[in-house]
């Protein structure tokens, strides 16, 4: 429907000169509030340079966020008040998981390489190692869909032309080349990821390949992650390989991912699912596994060749263990220890006393993660190797790399409930004998 401006008018005229038309009803109206609460994901958010955290893990940890947290981060913007006339109905969307990103890239490259085929009449097949390559180089998972789409359209966009005119051109040269309805272009990549290769091949004769070539890809991501030192990739592999495996011996279950073909910073890691609490041995075995890195590292090379790679190790590992003696009374102590100058903090501040126990913790976890580590040799050599071979190993692969059955949730707790019901039985029996 078009108004003329005559029209326009006219409607504006009788709507000034009917009082009763004024007044709107605003009773059954659905207001929609949208934003971006970056506060909600605080340690998350910011890490707009991690292209190497699997997309899986953003979105576990963004599934959680609730309501709570959408009135606590919008506390830190508006007063109370405020957040009140905002309601308890919030939607959080979580971030995209691996499969989302997976189908989004599959999607750009079928509406390329089906403008393509609608042009040239070129069917056109790219293989899964070609969408994982572009899944390597493109997925930011804090920053959304903005740079796959961008990567996708940088990498695939010119190889995809290039490959067309190469076999459009191939099957002009050859007299002997098959009809163009018989043939199709293949994009796959080479052995080593570093070029596009192209290959045409025949439908008529088994998919023969009638000619192959390859194309150099600029994959910056991708040559980041290369540790092509030797000496670097092992150390990388056997420091990373003693958490993973050390996780897993203690808890049951597969870290969410080893890795040391990382991008955005200089070396590797270990990464677990987080849990809501932790009983003192699950706190202990915390420490055990934070030292496991360094003491892969003194089992391998030896003592006089450990790295500098451990310090953020030793500190995590120093301030559980301070916490484990001085806030949490695990370990001889009672009170609560630390320092202060607040008269109104009521806390024991006689830290040095605990300094001896703390290191005593750390020496015991650091030789138990060495007899974990010697006791499970062949795992451990596997869990290396893979490293060495491929850059990661994530929770998926784990445990058919090491041999090790692992069916306990990664979120697993001490299982305390087991433990009431059997204090509620055992009181019950002593009841039941007494009478």
């Amino acid at each position: 429907m078009r108004w003329t401006p005559e029209q326009v008018q006219q409607q504006l005229e009788q709507f000034r000169n009917d009082p009763s038309r004024w007044g709107t009803d605003h009773s059954k109206l659905l207001i929609l509030v949208t934003g971006n609460l970056d506060e909600m994901y605080q340690g998350v958010a910011k890490r707009v340079q991690d292209c190497d955290t699997d997309a899986d893990v953003f979105h576990a940890f963004t599934r959680r966020l609730s309501t709570i947290d959408v009135k606590e981060a919008l506390a830190e913007r508006l007063r109370p008040e405020q957040v009140a006339r905002l309601g308890n109905q919030h939607l959080v969307f979580p971030s995209l998981d691996r499969n989302a990103y997976e189908r989004l890239i599959a999607d750009a490259c079928a509406r390329q390489v089906e403008a393509v085929r609608a042009t040239l009449g070129l069917d056109i097949e790219l293989t899964p190692s070609v969408l994982r390559t572009l899944y390597q180089n493109a997925v930011f998972p804090v920053q959304g869909t903005r740079p796959v789409f961008s990567t996708v359209h940088a990498v695939l966009g010119p190889s995809l032309g290039s490959a067309a005119v190469w076999s459009l051109q191939k099957l002009a040269q050859s007299a002997s080349s098959p009809l163009r309805e018989q043939c199709k272009l293949q994009l796959d990549m080479s052995a080593d990821g570093k070029q596009l290769v192209m290959r045409l091949l025949n439908h008529a004769a088994d998919a023969a390949v009638v000619a192959e070539q390859s194309l150099a890809l600029h994959l910056e991501i991708d040559t980041l992650r290369q540790r092509a030192q030797p000496d670097f990739r092992a150390l990388l592999a056997v420091h990373e390989a003693g958490h993973g495996l050390v996780y897993a011996l203690l808890n049951h279950c597969a870290p969410t991912d080893v890795r040391i073909n990382v991008a955005s910073f200089e070396g590797g890691y270990a990464s677990y699912a987080p849990r809501v609490a932790e009983s003192r041995r699950m706190a202990r075995d915390e420490i055990c596994t934070t030292l496991a890195g360094r003491a892969a590292e003194i089992w391998v090379f030896g003592e006089d060749a450990v790295s500098t790679g451990a310090e953020e190790d030793l500190s995590s590992a120093t301030r559980h263990a301070a916490r484990y003696h001085r806030h949490w009374a695990m370990g001889e102590r009672l009170s609560r220890s630390d320092v202060t100058h607040d008269v109104e903090q009521h806390v024991n501040t006689d830290i040095e006393a605990s300094n001896a126990a703390i290191e005593s913790t750390l020496q015991a976890e650091l030789a138990r993660a060495k007899q974990l580590l010697c006791d499970a040799r062949v795992p451990f050599e596997r869990l290396v190797a893979a490293l060495m071979a491929q850059g990661f190993v994530d929770a998926r692969q784990f445990g058919q790399v090491t041999g090790l059955e692992l069916h306990a949730r990664n979120d697993a707790l001490e299982p305390w409930d087991a433990a009431w019901k059997r204090f509620v039985n055992k009181e019950v029996q002593t009841m039941i004998a007494a009478k």
